[in-house]
């Protein structure tokens, strides 16, 4: 109903009509695994660190209402270990290290905002699991990127052009808008 909730362990719901439904509100993974046997469903927000383990019989990310934050920059997160590849609205974590999956089949689609909570001086860092080989990003809805990312072998040529002006382009990127605007004063 719009609680928060943070785990202190990990959660396990085995058996019939075990299922974990979060219309609203925060679910805090806190680097703890999930296993459910039937349905996990996240309206609302979910905070993960990105090295937990979410294993569910289906599991629904609303792409109108759901927001999955990454945060906790000592752990790296890898995107390529979440249960879907289509977000509603997707956070990255500021100081923080994302990898994700090489190739088309390893895309990830964000419907709502692209964003980071990270200070121009901490970074979010957007990078390949395989150094040199391109990920795949489809920005379907809008990017609140700017001075916020360090980007390296993206291509996000399937949707939007990502706007992150002033953000670290780190090379073997498509489809970004990252260099900051140059400006000539005349006399």
């Amino acid at each position: 109903s719009g609680a928060n909730v943070a785990l202190t362990g990990s959660l396990c719901l085995q058996g019939a009509c075990m299922d974990l439904s979060f219309p609203a509100g925060t679910l805090d993974l806190s680097g703890y695994d999930v296993r459910v046997t039937d349905v996990m469903d996240v309206d609302g927000t979910l905070r993960v660190k990105g090295n937990e383990s979410i294993v569910a019989g289906t599991f629904s990310l609303d792409t109108n209402t759901s927001t999955v934050v990454y945060h906790d920059s000592a752990t790296t997160a890898w995107l390529t270990n979440f249960p879907t590849r289509t977000f509603g609205n997707l956070t990255f974590g500021g100081g923080k290290t994302h990898g994700f999956g090489t190739g088309p089949a390893n895309q990830i689609t964000v419907c709502g905002v692209l964003d980071s909570d990270a200070p121009r001086d901490s970074r979010s860092i957007l990078l390949s699991t395989v150094d040199g080989s391109q990920w795949y990003l489809n920005l379907a809805g809008s990017s609140a990127l700017a001075n916020k990312v360090d980007v390296r072998d993206s291509n996000a040529s399937p949707g939007k052009r990502i706007e992150a002006r002033g953000s670290q382009d780190s090379g073997n990127n498509v489809n970004w808008g990252l260099r900051s605007a140059t400006i000539v004063w005349f006399k």
